[in-house]
């Protein structure tokens, strides 16, 4: 599981892999729950998104999206 604190946090947040991004909101294929726009999580369980699957731990960049599409602040963090 990944949690994301911070201050107005989105609904939506992109994730890179291998030549495509998951565009991960809550729905029936992620729990992403966010509370207050301040805390966030979202349950690791697709496991092509993630370099353990390649056997290769590697550094993604998450960015911020709002629903009109516009991009918003990036962080980087690695995947195991």
């Amino acid at each position: 599981m990944i949690v994301i604190t911070g201050e107005n946090l989105t609904e939506i947040i992109r994730i890179p892999s291998y030549g495509s991004y998951y565009i991960v909101e809550k729905s029936g294929h992620y729990d992403y729950p966010l509370n207050k726009k301040t805390n966030l999580s979202l349950i690791l369980n697709y496991r092509n998104l993630f370099p353990i699957y390649y056997n290769s731990p590697e550094e993604r960049i998450i960015t911020f999206q709002a629903k009109d599409g516009r991009i918003g602040e990036s962080f980087t963090t690695i995947f195991n």
